[in-house]
């Protein structure tokens, strides 16, 4: 299925709008627009987020990203899109073996939604992410397995410009004024209450 993009794009209106969504609705509203090809390629990188903004979200895009950008774009709150490539993201999980489809495709072929950066190992960096692909709400990647992926889209990212309403009502911007936490290179824990410099 060349779908992912469409549902990744679903599960980010759904928890802005609170609404469920049908994904065939979206898959037809985007097909109608130009922005989803089926049997085609699905989504192309450069209309990922064009459903969201018809949808009322705006979003920013970003080619050549950084990780320092991804983790900026998370500790706000955004919700964040990106393309991979599906074989080298899967193909370390030895669970998901069975579903790697030997492609031979080198560029991205899959849109996921990242939803943290595990740093509380140094030494084994881990991005949370929802993949549409799986059906896995939580996946976590090597941070190495995932930046191997994610250069095959040249580091394409799509960001939501304001958290999603979840992430509003559980963070509040602290006035405390001997909060010295360094806002340049924010971490981004995957439990709000594990919260450090």
């Amino acid at each position: 299925p060349d779908d992912c993009a469409v549902r990744a794009q679903q599960f980010v209106i759904e928890q802005f709008t609170g609404q469920k969504l049908s994904e065939q609705g979206l898959e037809q509203e985007a097909q109608s627009k130009g922005w989803y090809d089926p049997g085609n390629g699905g989504t192309p990188l450069a209309d990922v987020g064009n459903l969201l903004q018809a949808h009322g979200i705006p979003v920013d895009h970003y080619d050549h990203a950084t990780v320092s950008q991804l983790e900026s774009e998370l500790s706000q709150g955004h919700k964040v899109i990106l393309g991979v490539n599906a074989e080298d993201l899967w193909s370390h999980d030895p669970a998901l073996q069975g579903i790697v489809q030997a492609s031979g495709s080198q560029g991205a072929d899959h849109a996921i939604v990242v939803s943290g950066i595990d740093d509380s190992d140094p030494n084994n960096v881990r991005v949370i992410v929802s993949d549409p692909g799986t059906g896995e709400a939580t996946a976590s990647y090597a941070l190495n397995d995932f930046l191997t992926a994610w250069k095959t889209s040249n580091f394409s990212m799509v960001a939501t410009q304001e958290p999603d309403p979840s992430y509003t009502a559980t963070h509040t911007q602290s006035t405390d004024p001997t909060n010295t936490t360094d806002l340049t290179t924010p971490a981004v824990p995957t439990d709000p209450t594990n919260v450090h410099d």
